[in-house]
């Protein structure tokens, strides 16, 4: 770009290395992961409590069918969890590749400017004058003179 933002510093996105389709492909898979959280802890609490009264023996032959489903769901359900998150692994690797883009800026960024590589972000505070480039490294977009 030869210039990002305005002098009028008003609010202004840059998103680059990071395709729409596989940040919505994460998001989705992170929401199945939360709810497959929330099931598997439910099931966990009642196999748990289902194990002490067969402990105790107080477990019913009905209650003891019921205690074998719910065994064998928990198990499927964090099964099912462990392939997404494998899933998930793999786009966020994927999004990992798009992270090597950078943005030049030729002449110079205002304040305003909110810059994204990836899923990461540098919020320009201050007017940087180019030529200079937005990269990122590890986990921080940063910005260095060229």
């Amino acid at each position: 770009l030869k210039v990002a933002g305005n002098d009028s510093f008003v609010s202004t996105t840059i998103k680059i290395g990071a395709p729409p389709q596989i940040l919505q492909e994460i998001e989705e898979l992170k929401a199945k992961i939360l709810v497959l959280d929330e099931t598997t802890d439910k099931l966990r609490k009642a196999v748990a409590l289902g194990l002490k009264l067969k402990k105790e023996g107080k477990l019913t032959p009905e209650k003891a069918k019921i205690l074998a489903k719910l065994q064998k769901l928990l198990g499927e359900k964090l099964m099912a969890q462990a392939d997404l998150q494998e899933a998930l692994r793999k786009k966020e690797e994927e999004l990992q590749a798009y992270g090597k883009h950078t943005l030049q800026i030729l002449e110079k960024a205002y304040p305003g400017v909110t810059v994204y590589i990836g899923r990461y972000q540098y919020q320009i505070k201050s007017e940087i004058s180019g030529p200079g480039e937005f990269y990122l490294e590890g986990q921080k977009v940063k910005f260095r003179p060229l």
